[in-house]
């Protein structure tokens, strides 16, 4: 209340001159722009119309483990045994002698020699883990299950995850690529005049997929061999190049390239290429990572995946081109895959019936068999429909090849995992020229635990949890399936 001698003459409800003034100037304009009155969108007043759920536009690409009978270990083992590792024999000869069968008359032949070995694969456990935190959960009510998403994608990257296992896990050290050599050039390069050094290093399926690139931080890089042997070569600059060949490396996905600075300096990463061969025409831009100190390429909770076993010594076909190109043959199909196919009936009397390629492979093989010179047998039909006159369906796409050897028709189908640079062909049903093999396909998943969505002990207001599978690739007969690698993109 104010003092009653503060009021005197005063009416608590009149208004001043000047503010009369300065109200009819913001009507009229003189204080400026007038204001918009009420309520319009700037006033943000408005409903928000939000799709549920959430779009997952992810790619959840596992075509091996989609394909690959998966049964438990209990299906498999005498007795529902489980167990650590499934064990097997197997006889790949009845007559490893090659015994002659006439005889004289009454006279009997020699007893008849087996081929037999003791298999074994072991179990490996593997999985993912993700965390809910309590917030989530309760702000995602009526839009998203917070928790069930999170199970759902755990498994679906944990699936993503086995398929880059199935085709390249690797249990056992590659080692350093051998061989390295060097060719010098004066042109076609930027490399200033010098001695130059170059170490090359091989990577498995991890290292590629984890982008390893030799040693940083004073850490080796998983999934990654130590340095070839380097070699020095004379450069005549300033516009120098090399040329790098060395060894191939089974079981390799990729190969990393280092050289020095071009004075003796410490190595650096320069480049990672597909193919037992690289040129270096500049070493701008190396990365300072230098080459791995050990052999970080054995990891002992893999288990071996496709691409090893196939490639291993006395195993599958393996033919490495070494930087050459695939090759038509002048009749639809493609040299050195003849070749492989030739061998497995040979030698096996089986052929694959799927191809897996790269994106690259997929490309080169449809040039080679539509692109084969005056040879070529594609030709284009129009159509005699008024619609179909003018109009060109582009493109030309490789699905399928056929075995000359078998007869049979083989899948070509593009992998996404599948480095570029190589193709592989897999044999997953015997001919009914091997009776009574007693296995349920040449390659399958055996399974000590599938998939299960774990939750842990919480330690604070989220809920951890992961999921989880144990299981083995078992190849019962790896020389059944073939590998074709280090081919030139072309």
């Amino acid at each position: 209340m104010f003092p009653q001698d503060q009021l005197a003459g005063h009416n608590r409800y009149s208004f001043s001159q000047e503010t009369i003034d300065l109200a009819r100037k913001a009507v009229t304009g003189g204080l400026g722009k007038a204001t918009t009155t009420g309520i319009d969108l700037n006033t943000a007043l408005v409903g928000y119309p939000l799709e549920a759920p959430s779009k997952k536009l992810y790619p959840v690409l596992s075509p091996i483990r989609n394909l690959l009978p998966r049964l438990p270990v209990t299906v498999l083992s005498v007795g529902g045994m489980a167990g650590t590792a499934l064990n097997w024999k197997q006889i790949t000869a009845i007559n490893a002698g090659n015994l002659w069968p006439t005889v004289a008359a009454g006279a009997r032949n020699s007893a008849i020699q087996y081929t037999e070995a003791d298999k074994s694969a072991s179990f490996k456990t593997f999985g993912l883990d993700d965390k809910v935190v309590d917030e989530a959960i309760w702000a995602g009510r009526g839009f998203e299950d917070a928790r069930a998403l999170s199970a759902l994608a755990t498994l679906q990257a944990t699936m993503v995850a086995e398929e880059r296992l199935l085709l390249g896990g690797n249990v056992t050290a590659l080692g350093a690529p051998a061989g390295l050599a060097a060719t010098a050039s004066a042109s076609g390069g930027s490399l200033a005049t010098g001695t130059y050094r170059c170490i090359v290093s091989a990577l498995t399926m991890q290292g590629w997929y984890q982008a390893a690139k030799g040693r940083t931080g004073g850490v080796d890089a998983n999934g990654e061999t130590d340095g070839s042997t380097n070699t020095s070569t004379a450069v005549t600059g300033p516009n120098g190049k090399l040329d790098l060949t060395w060894t191939a490396k089974r079981g390799a996905f990729a190969y990393n390239v280092f050289i020095d600075n071009g004075a003796g300096g410490a190595y650096a990463y320069h480049s990672t290429v597909f193919v037992n061969a690289a040129t270096i025409t500049s070493i701008a831009g190396v990365v300072a990572n230098t080459p791995n100190t050990a052999d970080k390429t054995a990891n002992a909770l893999d288990f071996d995946g496709l691409i090893p076993q196939i490639e291993a010594a006395n195993a599958g076909y393996y033919s490495s081109l070494n930087n050459a190109t695939l090759t038509a043959d002048g009749a639809q199909g493609i040299v050195e895959i003849d070749t492989a196919l030739q061998s497995l009936w040979d030698n096996q009397r089986v052929g694959p019936q799927r191809i897996w390629v790269n994106s690259q492979e997929i490309n080169n093989i449809a040039k080679k068999l539509t692109n084969a010179g005056s040879s070529s047998l594609v030709r284009v039909v129009v159509e005699n429909t008024v619609d179909a006159q003018g109009n060109l369906v582009a493109g030309i796409r490789a699905v399928k090849y056929i075995n000359k050897y078998t007869g049979e028709v083989i899948d070509i189908t593009v992998h996404p995992n599948m480095p570029p640079g190589k193709l592989m062909g897999l044999t997953h049903r015997l001919p009914e020229w091997y009776p009574n093999n007693n296995i349920p396909e040449a390659i399958i998943v055996c399974t000590l635990q599938e998939y299960a969505d774990y939750e842990f002990a919480r330690t604070d207001r989220s809920t951890p949890h992961g999921v989880y599978a144990s299981e083995v690739l078992v190849c019962y007969a790896p020389a059944f399936s073939m590998v074709i690698t280090n081919i030139k993109n072309g």
